[in-house]
């Protein structure tokens, strides 16, 4: 019987891990009304990256963030901030800063068709050589 439960409760962690999903990248578009975004990941020296385009949950939370790099676990981690005041059709998402380079770690729930996005961290980018000398 134990084991029948054991079981049960490994099936269910891995049916939600599986229907929740992390993506870092950045920001290709955001629609006007703020329904859907489009970020590029997976973009490194030399290769292409992916565009994924994810309709965006009524209730999303959008904030900012800063990101850490633990040397020694070689673990990146997200730590959230502030909420950003207007979502994803805030100035933080106008079409100059998409220029510039947005990076997000976006949150989303659900599969295919019914994957949306809950939560938006938008992380500092990398700072340019020769920027603010």
């Amino acid at each position: 019987m134990r084991k029948f439960v054991c079981a049960g409760i490994v099936t269910v962690v891995a049916i939600s891990i599986s229907v929740a999903a992390d993506y870092n990248g950045t920001v290709v578009e955001v629609s006007k009304d703020g329904k859907s975004i489009t970020i590029l990941t997976g973009k490194k020296k030399g290769q292409e990256g992916k565009k994924i385009s994810l309709k965006v949950a009524d209730n999303v939370v959008v904030k900012t963030g800063k990101v850490t790099f633990d040397k020694a676990a070689k673990k990146v981690s997200v730590e959230e901030g502030e909420a950003i005041t207007g979502g994803l059709t805030s100035a933080s998402f106008s079409e100059e800063k998409i220029k510039e380079g947005v990076n997000v770690r976006v949150t989303t729930e659900g599969e295919g068709d019914a994957e949306k996005v809950t939560k938006v961290i938008v992380t500092a980018g990398k700072k340019k050589k020769g920027a603010g000398n």
